[in-house]
């Protein structure tokens, strides 16, 4: 009974229970936790064992139990300061259990409802517990985890989390995050060796001090940014190096169908929970040291047809007069040949701008591309100019219109 006096009076007079003195305690208590309120929630069984330590204080051992959950931790009640000093001994949480009503509960309306998480979560930390003062840290850790959302398109794959949060009467504050992410897959794409270092703030925000992936063949770094766990939106530039224009090809098809080298640059990225990804402004320019070439997709007529099979230097008016002194023009052959995908271009100068202006915006990007033929014909130098409004993903797809300008230089 002075076990159950006990557990009553920690219940109901916590905050001043440094007032009582209690005399050694044995005893064992069980029962069961059920949470009504918080939607489809494991029953929790519980038990607390007392025993009195060697110097006379209390020391308390607390197990709960459900589906999903296991945790075991110790209490211990110093007499004189009334002070309770915790440690969490093991406790582990299965996400995919747990995760979906918890999300329901604390998440609001910024998490769509079919994220779903799983793997086990566990965690470490120890404290005390003053009337209403608490102190302490804990640790989380996920190993070999995964998340999902069908609705947003994306996955990630053998993630690993570590973060430290510090507890205090004021709430919990997140100190620190780690996370690694062998694979990802979003919109058609995967990154691979994602890793993350965080620090919080007072404001219960992330700085995001470093992330990395590896991705289209290249590197990828994300510039600092600050992210607000409660309505997690994303906006900072991403640092591309040495992305393979393979890759870049494989996502236009109607343009190139082959392409060689890498491309370096700058894309603004941003993301919302609610809006998933969205296009940002960017600068991609072919790396220097690195050979490139493009094969463009077979499109008859998309250079031939502003040029000429002969050079006439007469009038029409002169008749077969004009066009017998006509000559042959040099840079039709090659030029055919390479509308038609037949000989690849080695690429000088490649520089593509991104403006997010929309499908109704008076920009959305601007490609140029100054390349030579591969076979060092007559033609010198090929340029392209293409302007596009309208979805981004129409930035590289070459039509004959006229939003396309273009250049040809003959060899003298």
């Amino acid at each position: 009974m002075r076990f159950v006096s006990f557990i009553i009076c920690l219940t109901l007079f916590g905050p001043s229970l440094g007032a009582f003195t209690l005399p050694p305690l044995t005893g064992d208590l069980s029962g069961r936790l059920v949470l009504q309120s918080w939607g489809k929630l494991p029953d929790i069984d519980w038990q607390i064992r007392a025993r009195p330590t060697n110097t006379g204080e209390n020391q308390l051992m607390a197990e709960l139990n459900a589906h999903g959950l296991k945790a075991v931790m110790d209490l211990q009640l110093a007499q004189k300061e009334g002070t309770i000093s915790w440690q969490i001994r093991s406790a582990e949480i299965d996400l995919s259990v747990w995760g979906p009503p918890l999300a329901a509960n604390f998440g609001g309306t910024s998490v769509p409802a079919d994220i779903l998480v799983t793997g086990l979560l566990k965690f470490s930390g120890s404290g005390t517990l003053n009337g209403s003062d608490l102190a302490g840290n804990l640790i989380a850790t996920l190993a070999d985890g995964s998340a999902h959302s069908v609705q947003q398109n994306w996955n990630l794959n053998r993630l690993d989390l570590e973060a430290k949060v510090d507890l205090a009467s004021g709430g919990a504050l997140l100190q620190s995050l780690q996370l690694h992410v062998n694979e990802a897959n979003a919109v058609g794409m995967t990154a691979t060796e994602i890793a993350v270092y965080a620090a919080g703030d007072p404001q219960h925000r992330l700085l995001i001090q470093q992330a990395e992936l590896s991705m289209l063949g290249g590197r990828i770094n994300l510039r600092p940014f600050m992210l607000d766990l409660g309505n997690p939106v994303i906006d900072t530039t991403a640092d591309l190096d040495g992305v393979d224009m393979s890759a870049l090809a494989a996502f236009v098809p109607e343009a190139l169908s082959e392409a060689k080298g890498r491309v370096s640059g700058r894309i603004a990225v941003r993301w919302s929970s609610k809006l998933g990804i969205q296009p940002g402004d960017g600068l991609l320019t072919v790396s220097p040291d690195t050979p490139a070439s493009i094969r463009l997709t077979s499109t008859p007529g998309f250079l031939t047809q502003h040029t000429t099979e002969r050079i006439q230097f007469l009038p029409d008016s002169f008749g077969r007069f004009g066009k017998w002194l006509s000559v042959e023009n040099p840079a039709y052959d090659t030029l055919r040949r390479i509308e038609l995908g037949e000989l690849p271009l080695v690429v000088e100068k490649l520089r593509v701008e991104l403006y997010p202006d929309g499908p109704s915006g008076p920009r959305s990007a601007t490609a140029v591309v100054q390349a030579r033929p591969a076979d060092g014909s007559a033609v010198g130098l090929v340029s392209f100019q293409v302007n596009v409004s309208g979805p981004l993903d129409e930035v590289l797809k070459l039509g004959t219109n006229d939003k396309v300008k273009f250049r040809v230089d003959t060899k003298p």
